[in-house]
C-alpha cells in the first residue's frame, strides 16, 4: 500500500476548444501531483513475494538485496516495464492495472473520482507500474498509461507537464529532444530527505512518467538514461504505433474529440 501523500500543490488547467462540447468531454480535472509511497517506506518494506533468494553482496553495502522469484510470466503492458537491475533491493515485480487500481494507486483521494471520470473519457485503456531500490539508495519509480488514441496520452502527459512548470525555484525543468520528453528536477530535500528528479514523455498511446528519489544530489543524467532506456523497451513492444507528441509545458494538448 502506499503510505501517506505528500504534501501537494493543486493546479487549475483551463484549456479553450473549438467546441465547448469537446472540451467537456475530455478535459483534464484540477490535477494533482500523483500519490507517492513514501521512500523511506519503499526502502524498508519487503515486497510481498511467492517465494525469494538472496543475492551475494556486489558491494560493500550493508543491504541485502532481496529478489523475487517470479512464478507467473508477466504480460501485457506490464512486461514493458523496465526490469529492476541485479543489484537492487524492495524490487516490485511490474503490475498491471485497469482504470480503478490505477487511479488508486496514482492520485491522491481527494482527485480519485474527477479523475476516473476524465481517464475514461479520454480513453484509458490500462495501466502498469514497477519500482525498485538501487545500491545507492535511491528510489526508481515507473508508470506506463496507455490510452485507446494517441490523442488521449498526449493530454495526460501535457497536463502533468504543465503544472512541473509552474514549480518556484530551486526548482527547474528542462526537455529531452531525443525522445521528446519532459523533466523536472526538484535539489531541495523532502520530508524523506530525498532529491527528485522526474520525467514524462509519450510512444504512440503509451504515457510514460518515470521519477527518482534520491538522499543524494538529483541525479539527472542518470534518469534521463532510464527513461531512454524505458522509452526504447515501449517502441519494441509496439507501443509507438500511434504519432508520438511531445508533452511540452507550454503547448496546448489537442483535446480527443476535438475538430482540429
Amino acid at each position: 500500500m502506499l503510505g501517506p501523500a505528500r504534501p501537494r500543490r493543486l493546479v487549475l488547467v483551463l484549456w479553450v476548444g473549438t467546441t465547448a462540447l469537446a472540451c467537456l468531454a475530455c478535459s483534464a480535472p484540477s490535477t494533482l501531483e500523483p500519490l507517492a509511497r513514501s521512500a523511506a517506506a519503499a526502502r524498508s518494506t519487503t515486497p510481498p513475494v511467492t517465494s525469494s533468494v538472496t543475492s551475494p553482496a556486489t558491494s560493500t553495502s550493508s543491504r541485502t538485496p532481496t529478489r523475487t522469484t517470479r512464478v507467473t510470466p508477466v504480460t501485457g503492458l506490464a512486461a514493458q516495464i523496465l526490469p529492476a537491475p541485479d543489484d537492487a533491493s524492495d524490487a516490485e515485480d511490474p503490475q498491471s492495472m485497469g482504470l480503478d487500481a490505477f487511479v488508486a494507486k496514482f492520485y491522491a483521494r481527494t482527485a480519485q473520482s474527477s479523475s476516473r471520470t476524465w481517464l475514461h473519457k479520454c480513453g484509458f485503456a490500462e495501466a502498469a507500474s514497477g519500482e525498485w531500490v538501487t545500491e545507492s539508495n535511491s528510489l526508481i519509480q515507473i508508470f506506463l498509461i496507455r490510452f485507446e488514441s494517441a490523442r488521449g496520452a498526449a493530454v495526460m502527459a501535457r497536463d502533468l507537464a504543465a503544472s512541473w512548470g509552474d514549480d518556484k525555484a530551486p526548482a527547474t525543468t528542462f526537455t529531452d529532444s531525443v525522445i521528446s520528453a519532459f523533466g523536472e528536477v526538484k535539489p531541495t530535500p523532502d520530508a524523506d530527505g530525498d532529491t527528485l528528479v522526474k520525467m514524462i514523455g509519450v510512444s504512440g498511446h503509451v504515457v510514460i512518467y518515470l521519477r527518482q528519489f534520491t538522499p543524494h544530489k538529483p541525479d539527472r543524467s542518470g534518469t534521463q538514461t532510464l527513461m531512454h532506456s524505458q522509452y526504447r523497451r515501449v517502441e519494441a513492444h509496439g507501443g509507438s504505433s500511434g504519432d508520438t507528441a511531445s508533452p511540452t509545458a507550454t503547448s496546448s494538448p489537442t483535446l480527443p474529440g476535438d475538430d482540429a
